[in-house]
């Protein structure tokens, strides 16, 4: 009798070594597929970031990011406290003095009759003289005629109904 149920016993135990042996086989089989699927994707990407870099080193720089400088509009005073009127793309205008901050973090460096210069950092700017400003695009007024309601119809006298 128990070599009836040794027999079935070293079947099933040999099944699941089997069974056993195939699972592991797979799961090292997709860990190898996976491990070399990252290191591509890794590959991928520091190629992806260093053409960004370079691209970036290689563009000029946008002259959109810069804000627009003003122009003198008139410059007054006398001696050491001239100010000078600046008048903007936009229309705004501004009276400055030396050593002011205006905007796009230029600093008013000095004034004179026939100059008025400013400084960012390393950067040095001469302004020019002008009356107006540059004339900003305006915007076209919509059309009524692709409105959802048509132009407006005049009714008839409520009297005649009633």
């Amino acid at each position: 009798m128990r070599n009836k149920l040794l027999h079935p016993m070293l079947a099933l135990c040999g099944i699941l070594w089997i069974v056993e042996n195939a699972y592991a086989s797979a799961t090292i089989e997709e860990l190898s597929r996976l491990q070399s699927e990252t290191i591509l994707l890794q590959a991928k990407l520091k190629q992806a970031e260093l053409r960004s870099e370079l691209s970036a080193r290689n563009s000029p720089k946008r002259s959109a990011e810069v804000e627009p400088l003003p122009v003198v509009q008139a410059v007054y005073g006398a001696g050491n406290k001239r100010y000078a009127t600046l008048l903007y793309d936009s229309g705004m205008t501004l009276d400055a003095n030396a050593n002011d901050l205006i905007p796009g973090g230029f600093t008013v460096t000095s004034i004179s009759v026939d100059q008025v210069l400013l400084s960012k950092g390393k950067q040095r700017v001469a302004l020019g003289f002008a009356t107006a400003a540059k004339p900003v695009p305006k915007i076209p007024a919509p059309s009524l005629s692709n409105q959802p309601f048509g132009p407006p119809v005049s009714l008839p006298p409520l009297s005649k109904y009633q």
